[in-house]
C-alpha cells in the first residue's frame, strides 16, 4: 500500500510503516505474507523508486534473474536492509548507482552492511571514486577491535576452481582498499563453488598472511532454498585460519515476520 504523495525517504518513518500495517491488517487479517508484501512494496518504493519496483518486483515484468529467484521473500530481504541502511551516511548515493547496476552485487552490498551493521558502532557507504586503493564499498567505525575498517563486498557468479583463482580474486579485491589500514574482503559465494570449504577456507589464509591490508576475509551462501524464507550461512578467516567466533557468524533467517518486527517494532 503507498501513498499517492511523490515517493521519497522523505515519506518513509516507522510511522507511516505502522499506518500502512494497520490498514493492511484491516483488509487481510492474519495474512502475514500480505502484510508483509504491502510494507516492502512502500519500502522500495520509496529508495529505489516505483520505476525500480515496476520493472523488477512485479509479476508483469521481467526482473534481472537474481530478483525473480524466491521473489516475494527477496523483496522481503530487500526491504528489511534498506531499512536499515535508510539513515546511514552515503545510502542516498548509493541509491543511484543500485537504481540502474546489476542489482544482485548492490543487493549484497546491503547484506554485508546490515551484518556489521550490528558489530560496529556506526557504519557508513563509501562514495566510490573509480580510483585503486579507495574504491571500496563499506567503511566502519569502533568495532571487532578496530577503531575503522575498510570493506570491499564482492559477488562471485563464477566459481573458484582452485587456489590460483582465489589469489587472483582476492588480490583484486584487495587492490580497492587503502595501503597501510586495516581492510577486509566480504564476498557471497559462487552457487557452483568447485572447491570444497577447507581448500577454500586454506586458500584464503595464504592470501591474507601475504597481505598487509587485509584483516580478515569473510564470505556467505545459501544453504537453504525454499520459497518462504531466505537462510544465510558465513565463515570467516583470518591470518590464523578460520575464526567464525570474530563475526558472530550464525546462520541469519529471513522472514516475512522479522520484515513486520523490524520495521514496525513487532
Amino acid at each position: 500500500m503507498t501513498s499517492t504523495r511523490e515517493p521519497g525517504l522523505h515519506q518513509l518513518s516507522a510511522q507511516s510503516l505502522r499506518h500502512t500495517r494497520t490498514d493492511l491488517e484491516r483488509l487481510m487479517p492474519g495474512n502475514v505474507a500480505a502484510i508483509a508484501y504491502g510494507l516492502a512494496q512502500e519500502i522500495i518504493i520509496n529508495t529505489l523508486g516505483p520505476d525500480f519496483w515496476l520493472r523488477e518486483c512485479c509479476t508483469f515484468s521481467a526482473p534481472q534473474a537474481f530478483l525473480a529467484t524466491q521473489s516475494q521473500i527477496r523483496q522481503h530481504h530487500l526491504a528489511n536492509m534498506l531499512w536499515v541502511a535508510r539513515e546511514v551516511p552515503g545510502f542516498e548515493q548509493w541509491l543511484v548507482r543500485a537504481r540502474n547496476d546489476d542489482f544482485e552485487a548492490a543487493y549484497f552490498e546491503l547484506y554485508w552492511l546490515s551484518a556489521f551493521a550490528r558489530l560496529f558502532r556506526a557504519v557508513q557507504l563509501n562514495v566510490a571514486s573509480g580510483e585503486k586503493g579507495s574504491d571500496f564499498d563499506l567503511l566502519l567505525h569502533d568495532g571487532l577491535g578496530f577503531e575503522s575498517l575498510n570493506v570491499e563486498v564482492k559477488t562471485r557468479t563464477e566459481p573458484l576452481e582452485n587456489r590460483k583463482k582465489v589469489r587472483r580474486f582476492l588480490d583484486a579485491a584487495r587492490s580497492q582498499l587503502p595501503a597501510g589500514q586495516p581492510g577486509a574482503v566480504v564476498f557471497r559465494c559462487s552457487a557452483r563453488e568447485t572447491l570444497n570449504q577447507p581448500e577454500l577456507d586454506a586458500a584464503i589464509q595464504a592470501t591474507i598472511s601475504n597481505s598487509s591490508r587485509l584483516a580478515f576475509v569473510a564470505y556467505c551462501w545459501e544453504p537453504l532454498s525454499t520459497d518462504n524464507l531466505i537462510a544465510f550461512a558465513h565463515a570467516c578467516v583470518t591470518k590464523t585460519g578460520r575464526d567464525d567466533d570474530l563475526l558472530k557468524c550464525q546462520p541469519r533467517i529471513t522472514t516475512p515476520e522479522e520484515l513486520i518486527a523490524v520495521c514496525c517494532g513487532g
